[in-house]
């Protein structure tokens, strides 16, 4: 067992302290006086107030609450009217005024008094949705991953830059100190050479187990009388209704880039941030359904690697098989080893005396939160996310650059396209840097 060593509080800001430029003051500090003003309501709305979506709504409202931020949710849209009516409950327990309800979202972006919107929809509905809000001139938060293509990414990108709108990408690692701590280690030296990263996410679960593998729960209530389907479908290939396409919709290829953008995105994008790249120069990816054979089409099983011009390659692992070590990261230097868990705990493991060069290197464990140690893995995760929101919430005070950008969130989610392209073509890819497109080796 690894040692495990407690980082007092001013050990864990100092080592982290440079991390504030990155990750910035929410993470470490309370509300920032911003050009709106401390005082002023942010108004709310929401795209997709479904599970992830109420979710977020709920912690929106907890990190305003936590942190003294003027904030309630005026407005709530979906296609589905079960959806929206729950959504309107959430909303209705903070909120002070009336809370509207749409059934289009274009609608709710008329909605003037809508300071910033949250998009919580299937990924493949983002890209346009995207665009509709900062046609509006919202402030804006959307899930991972930003896009579902590259092409799209481009055009939301292009699109941004026009605007003055802040947008924070909902890849939330980075919003937790210690990638930006390992980030500086890399930077000197600390470790050695690095040339090898991991990460990986592995899931498991009993047969028949509610939402056990992208299968979500299907409310009773659901009908094609109270989806708006021909929404739904957007710019996918048309598909007669089907409530396991629109409630389970990660486990097809038409609406989601499965593991690459549920899952992998989320390690591949902190790799990079420790490894300062960007985009690899290179991937192959393998996979295929080999235990959850219930009507997906994406997979179960995957493994892609990817090459740097930066000068290491990075492996990554998932299956819907076993839970062993859930998810993490792992930087391979010369001199030792940083390894990221559950985005709550960080060890440093040198390597043996006579082969590291860094003799100052000990092992020690860090924490995000501090005392996560005496807490589960959902406190991480909701600690993560509450950390992002609140970034996204201060820069729309201050309208500084969040700590996921749209050029952040659209690489983020290239990275997954360029994998799962390399799957399907079953070959090598490359990336254009010039070009901002992937092209075959």
């Amino acid at each position: 067992m690894s040692e495990k060593k407690n980082v007092t509080r001013r050990e864990f800001i100092n080592r982290s302290g440079k991390v504030a430029a990155g990750v910035g003051a929410a993470v470490l500090a309370g509300p920032a006086i911003g050009v709106q003003g401390a005082n002023d309501k942010i108004r709310m709305g929401i795209i997709g107030p479904g599970k992830r979506g109420g979710f977020l709504m709920e912690q929106t409202q907890r990190v305003a609450e936590d942190k003294n931020i003027p904030l309630e949710f005026i407005a709530v849209a979906d296609i589905f009217e079960g959806w929206r009516e729950k959504g309107i409950a959430t909303a209705e327990r903070t909120a002070e005024s009336e809370v509207k309800g749409y059934d289009d979202h274009r609608k709710l972006l008329a909605n003037k008094d809508v300071d910033a919107v949250i998009i919580a929809t299937p990924e493949h509905l983002h890209a346009q949705q995207m665009l509709d809000v900062i046609a509006a001139g919202k402030d804006l938060y959307v899930e991972k991953p930003m896009v579902h293509t590259i092409e799209e990414g481009k055009k939301v990108v292009k699109s941004a830059k026009l605007s003055k709108c802040i947008i924070q990408c909902g890849t939330m690692r980075r919003s937790v100190p210690l990638y930006y701590m390992a980030r500086d280690m890399v930077k000197n030296g600390e470790i050695g050479q690095v040339n090898y990263c991991e990460g990986w996410w592995h899931r498991n679960f009993k047969e028949g187990q509610p939402n056990a593998a992208w299968q979500y729960q299907i409310p009773d209530d659901a009908s094609e009388d109270n989806i708006i389907w021909k929404e739904f479908i957007g710019p996918a290939p048309f598909a007669p209704f089907d409530l396991k396409r629109y409630f389970q919709w990660r486990c097809f290829w038409d609406y989601s880039n499965g593991i690459g953008s549920d899952l992998m995105v989320h390690q591949m994008d902190v790799i990079n941030l420790v490894m300062s790249a960007v985009m690899p120069k290179s991937v192959v990816s393998s996979g295929d359904i080999y235990r959850w054979k219930d009507g997906r089409t994406s997979c179960d099983t995957w493994s892609s690697v990817f090459e740097y011009d930066e000068g290491f390659q990075a492996n990554y692992r998932s299956n819907f098989s076993t839970s062993l070590q859930q998810y993490g990261i792992r930087i391979c230097g010369t001199d030792g080893t940083i390894e990221i868990l559950q985005s709550m705990a960080m060890t440093v493991t040198p390597e043996p005396e006579n082969l590291r060069v860094n003799k100052n290197l000990e092992k020690k464990t860090y924490y995000f939160p501090e005392d996560n140690e005496k807490k589960d893995e959902m406190y991480g995760h909701i600690s993560s996310v509450q950390a992002h929101i609140h970034n996204f919430l201060e820069c729309i005070k201050s309208r500084k650059t969040p700590n996921c950008d749209v050029e952040t969130g659209f690489y983020g989610s290239a990275l997954s396209s360029m994998a799962v392209e390399a799957y399907h073509k079953g070959r090598r890819l490359v990336w254009d840097k010039q070009k901002q497109e992937v092209i075959e080796a």
